[in-house]
């Protein structure tokens, strides 16, 4: 049976299998690119009835529930119908069907997933657009299809020019009264190109409706593993079209992503910003486990990053980054226990599985796709003195007062202040923020060949993304290949997809962006030509006398950007997945999938000995050359039993029965070479040593997992359905001595739309409520955590070779385990123009795994442990309303609203990280483990502000005392630096054949510790005053008696300042985070497209991060800006 698979491929006699007679020129095409055959999925159908003198509606309601196909006829015709009485079970249907009406008045007809009643006196035969009609006067009832013959719900009938629409139920069937003579119908649905039918001609049809390239008819979920009915899953889930995601932007899939999903949450960092060579960090429903002092090795992952499948195989973060989001059909998220547990202990911060296009049979399309986009960096976020008011600042601050110990040395500094202060009033005041920045134009191009017969299809595409960073010098530039084949015969469906992917990457030369932003504008950064400043020094100071006050040259960053350094990095990696399906009987199907991989990742980062970094280090250490190589060989295979069948037409039941097993062999190796006698060689030959006290580094992981998995799915008359999952997972991640553990899932829910009791309530589509609870696990926590790890000494003893130990692994580790609760309910009202999805959940991460901090005394520096739970909850909404919704004239405008709230606290730690928390506590760290409070808490101790008379902090004590004395032990807890509540307003519109997307991040209640108001305007130690500052280190500071003023006295700018809750804001803001404009033709008889000879040409302008209001004034972007960018799109299929 059909119910539960995906139909990948119509049947033959569709439009597009017209060109069949070909088949033999695309079977030797193929075979030569691959030689690989490969099989689509086909399946049969059977029957199985056991009535006695029954009516014949009922046998045939019964054919329908069981394969899913829709019958049609007259009501008057079932008059004349003779009682059934039949006993079989899995007759195929044909035969079934030619025993059913062997003894009736009637026969039938077969076309695509229908079947169609004719009287034997006069039949009616179906057209070739696979319609056929009758119905009574003022009414028309009928069922939409796809052209793969499936079912399409929730399909839109409008009645041109009135009011009078219905919606499709879940097996695509439709009625509507009141049809005036001569109406036309405009059949419409997300997914699928836009019909126009005439009731005269079709009053009782089946209408066949052709899915629009990269679209999803909505009706089933794609869980990597395994399918589900939308309808009838128990998980919580989010599914994107390949054009749901372009409609973001054309750039990162995660981009597009962050928007539309509002549990998927990219972490802003502040420090990388735009950085296109840095991998983003993403959360799904919070944290599961601890970043900070987790087990560090090269191998780890981040322990909150989702898992990543990609056509059914786990993949990298990398990989997704890079993938060309033009090739992406679909994008699934599933978040729960119901829907996460069928990745056992790997799942634990949710899945995103990402299915790649498919080729689709029939002639040979050509589709290519120009990406291009023009950036510029983000600068509002600084506040940067002028040159006048950083030299005013400095003298306030004491720079040109040596004081009792160096008095001497005041006639130098004063000759430095007087050359600075000529410099200021001669006009000199130069913005050095755009010296290491530019403007950038990136571009983009794809392209995907496919076609092919009823049984062999090919696909093949390339892609290659040229994107140069805001950052002079920097760059990322990605390509891909890809190779699908499709073979399918009978019983037996076989595919292999070949990908090769790459990329080169350079970090800029110019080094960190907050370099220049701390130069001090009174010095100049053009030479006396109007080039730029090529001097090693922008100033040079010398003092008369030797000590170590001061004596320091002030480098220029763009010397050092200039000479032959450079930072590189290169990636290249083949992966081949080969999947065979074979249907056993029409209910059962075996499936077995293998994946192999391979991945090599060199980089190389030189810096030239010229480099003012060298200036006081040995001529023989000048210099450094850094080469590390990370080669990864990985090998998936699974084998996997599916049992579907529907049982006396009500009860649906689908098994699943798999084994899985993995293998991934990681080795890292590199050296640091360090003496270059030649500025413009860096050869590592002519080095003169390796870095003192190292020495070549290799590091080898070795991981190993095997599991087994059944799932279940029941039910009942599309109204009560329940999942249930158990998976066992071996790996070695964990505790040598524990090396298996169970996972468990189970869910129910209620369609209550099928209940008879509401359908009185007509203005609800859909009501559905639903709830699962189950456990996850989390391997993001590196390769070393289990096992001992020695490496040589460096010397020999009169023993011989020692070792020393360089990790000390816990062989009695315990699992990471999250059991997470869920509850949800789906709403659709009014036609599903009212659309509301609701979430709550509530995540145990029992027990944590923490790489616990040691004292000295102890002989080991950390050691990894089970500490403590981390309980997190929270919940989710989506919301949209469409106020304009004019299907008949093809004009919709949408509103929508999404949001999510999580909140987070750490339990049963007790005292077990004092140590690590001291260790925080001296080192100025924001974060604590301490029971009942959240991993995202700000910490710090609470402020009254600045005393008008003395300029001094006053501060409140742990016990509610005011206090000038700083106390570490008064520190505590002052908010999370999560968001109460964050997501996207947005609202689309689409008139014919132009689109528009607005959406707009919001953001409340977040808590941050502003790093540049502590850094930049009271913070300043003796050294950093010769910096810029921000300006209200000048204007916002104490200075005399009586001021009110939020900082410290100017005049105390160099002693030092402690974290305090005077540095701690709560952040609300709203950004411009995807605004599209689009405009799609595929007319056939337009003379554009009739020009090129294309069959359809789709134009997309977008801008992204276009603005952020915030009630804050925080630098963001200090290593690396962030940027604003307008890009635009051109998709044509020939």
């Amino acid at each position: 049976m059909e119910r539960g698979f995906l139909c990948l491929y119509p049947k033959m006699g569709h439009p597009i299998t017209q060109n069949v007679h070909r088949s033999h020129r695309y079977r030797l095409l193929i075979l030569f690119l691959i030689g690989i055959l490969t099989i689509f999925k086909s399946y049969g159908q059977s029957i199985t009835v056991q009535v006695q003198k029954a009516p014949l509606k009922t046998v045939i309601d019964m054919i329908g529930v069981q394969t899913g196909y829709a019958v049609f006829y007259k009501q008057d015709m079932l008059k004349q119908a003779n009682p059934v009485s039949l006993n079989v079970t899995n007759m195929p249907l044909k035969t079934f069907l030619d025993l059913l009406f062997k003894d009736q008045p009637f026969s039938y007809q077969l076309a695509n997933k229908t079947i169609a009643l004719l009287t034997k006196k006069a039949s009616t035969p179906i057209t070739s657009t696979g319609m056929s009609c009758h119905c009574s006067e003022g009414t028309v009832s009928g069922t939409v299809i796809s052209n793969k013959g499936q079912p399409i719900p929730s399909a839109t009938v409008l009645v041109k020019g009135t009011r009078n629409v219905a919606k499709t139920d879940e097996q695509g069937h439709f009625y509507l009264q009141g049809i005036p003579a001569g109406a036309r119908l405009i059949i419409s649905c997300i997914g699928f190109q836009r019909r126009e039918i005439s009731v005269d001609d079709y009053p009782s049809t089946i209408i066949q409706m052709e899915a629009v390239s990269g679209e999803l008819s909505g009706v089933t979920v794609n869980a990597g593993i395994v399918t589900r009915n939308k309808y009838t899953f128990t998980g919580a889930t989010s599914s994107f079209t390949g054009e749901q995601l372009k409609s973001i932007s054309n750039g990162s899939i995660i981009q597009s992503l962050k928007t539309l999903d509002p549990s998927f949450i990219q972490i802003e960092n502040s420090k990388f910003g735009s950085n296109p060579n840095h991998m983003p960090q993403l959360e799904i429903r919070g944290k599961s486990g601890i970043t900070t002092n987790t087990v560090n090795d090269v191998f780890k992952n981040d322990p909150n990053q989702p898992l990543f499948i990609l056509n059914g195989m786990e993949t990298t973060l990398q990989k997704i980054v890079d993938l060309d989001i033009n090739r992406v059909a679909s994008v699934t998220i599933l978040k729960d226990a119901a829907s996460t547990a069928l990745y056992g202990s790997r799942a634990a911060n949710g899945v995103v599985v990402v299915e790649t296009k498919k080729p689709i049979n029939g002639a040979i399309t050509v589709s290519y796709t120009f990406d291009g986009s023009y950036t510029f960096p983000d600068l509002s976020s600084y506040n940067m003195m002028n040159a006048a008011e950083n030299l005013e600042f400095q003298r306030l601050a004491g720079l040109f007062k040596p004081g009792s110990p160096y008095a001497s040395l005041q006639f130098p500094l004063d000759e430095i202040y007087n050359e600075r202060k000529i410099a200021v009033l001669e006009g000199r005041n130069y913005s050095w923020l755009n010296v290491p920045l530019r403007n950038v134009v990136s571009h983009g191009h794809n392209l995907y060949i496919d076609g092919g017969d009823e049984k062999l299809a090919f696909g093949v595409g390339l892609s290659y993304k040229n994107q140069p960073g805001v950052m002079k010098g920097s760059s990322r530039g990605t390509y891909g290949a890809n190779i699908d084949l499709t073979y399918r015969d009978k019983k037996f469906n076989i595919s292999n997809q070949l990908y090769v992917n790459g990329f080169n990457s350079s970090e800029s030369p110019y080094g960190s962006f907050q370099d220049y932003v701390n130069i001090n504008p009174y010095f100049s950064y053009l030479d006396d030509n109007g080039g730029l400043n090529k001097e090693a020094y922008l100033e040079q100071i010398q003092f008369p006398s030797s000590g170590d006050y001061r004596f320091y040259n002030i480098s220029n960053p763009i010397y050092n950007a200039l000479l032959n350094s450079k930072n590189q990095s290169k990636d290249f990696s083949l992966q081949d997945n080969l999947t065979l399906i074979y249907d056993i009987i029409p209910s059962l199907r075996f499936s077995a999938g293998v994946q192999i991989s391979r991945d090599d990742q060199e980089t190389v980062d030189y810096v030239s000995p010229a480099n003012t970094q060298f200036d006081n280090v040995d001529v023989l250490q000048r210099g450094s050359y850094n080469k590390t190589q990370l080669i990864s060989m990985g090998y998936q295979g699974n084998i996997m039993l599916t049992y579907n069948k529907v049982l006396a037409g009500k009860h649906s039941i689908t098994a699943n029965l798999r084994t899985e097993g993995q293998y991934n062999k990681a080795t890292n190796e590199g050296f640091s070479a360090v003496g270059f006698p030649d500025v413009n060689s860096f050869n590592p030959a002519f080095s003169f040593s390796y870095q003192p006290d190292s020495r070549p580094d290799y590091s080898e992981s070795r991981s190993a997992r095997l599991s087994s998995l059944l799932s279940f799915n029941y039910a009942y008359n599309t109204r009560y359905f329940l999942d249930f999952t158990y998976r066992i997972d071996g790996s070695s991640s964990f505790g040598s001595n524990k090396l298996f553990t169970p996972f468990l899932s189970a869910g129910i829910g209620w369609n209550l739309n099928k209940e008879p009791f509401m359908q009185n309530w007509r203005n609800i589509d859909q009501l559905r409520i639903r709830g699962d609870i189950g456990s996850t696990g989390n391997q993001n926590l590196g390769s070393f955590v289990s096992t001992s790890v020695y490496n040589y000494t460096p010397g020999v003893n009169p023993f011989g070779l020692s070792y020393v130990l360089a990790n000390l692994g816990n062989p009695n580790l315990d699992w990471q385990k999250t059991v997470q609760t869920s509850v949800g309910l789906d709403l659709s009202m009014f036609n599903r123009r009212l659309n509301a999805t609701l979430n709550a959940y509530r995540k145990i991460t029992n027990p944590l795994l923490i790489n616990a901090a040691l004292p000295s005394s102890s002989g080991i520096e950390q050691l990894p442990m089970n500490i403590g739970k981390l309980n997190t909850s929270g919940a989710e909404v989506n919301l949209s309303f469409s106020p304009v919704y004019k299907l008949d004239k093809n004009v919709v405008w949408t509103l929508s609203l999404t949001g999510s709230i999580l909140r987070s606290k750490f339990a049963d730690i007790g005292n077990r990280l004092d140590y690590q928390n001291e260790k925080l506590l001296s080192s100025q760290d924001l974060i604590r483990y301490k029971d009942g409070h959240s991993p995202d808490d700000v910490w710090a101790v609470r402020s009254l502000g600045i005393d008008p008379a003395t300029g001094q902090e006053l501060y409140l004590s742990r016990t509610g005392k005011y206090t000038m004395v700083y106390d570490p032990q008064d520190i505590v807890s002052l908010g999370s630096s999560q968001p109460k509540i964050q997501g996207i307003a947005g609202t689309n519109l689409r008139i014919k054949a132009f689109t528009a997307s607005l959406n707009f991040r919001y953001s409340t209640g977040a808590y941050n510790f502003n790093q540049a108001m502590f850094n930049k305007v009271e913070n300043i130690s003796t050294k950093d005053l010769e910096n810029n500052q921000d300006k209200r280190a000048l204007y916002d500071r104490w200075q005399k008696p009586g001021d009110i003023k939020p900082f410290r006295s100017i005049a105390m700018a160099a002693d030092g300042t402690s974290m305090s809750s005077r540095f701690v804001q709560k952040e609300n803001y709203i950004s411009g985070e995807a605004i599209s404009f689009g405009y799609q033709l595929y007319d056939p008889h337009n003379r554009l497209l009739r020009s090129i000879g294309a069959k359809s040409l789709r134009f997309t302008a977008y801008m992204n991060d276009i603005f952020r209001v915030s009630n804050i004034l925080l630098e963001r972007g200090t290593d690396y800006p962030y940027t604003r960018s307008f890009s635009f799109s051109v998709s044509a299929t020939f």
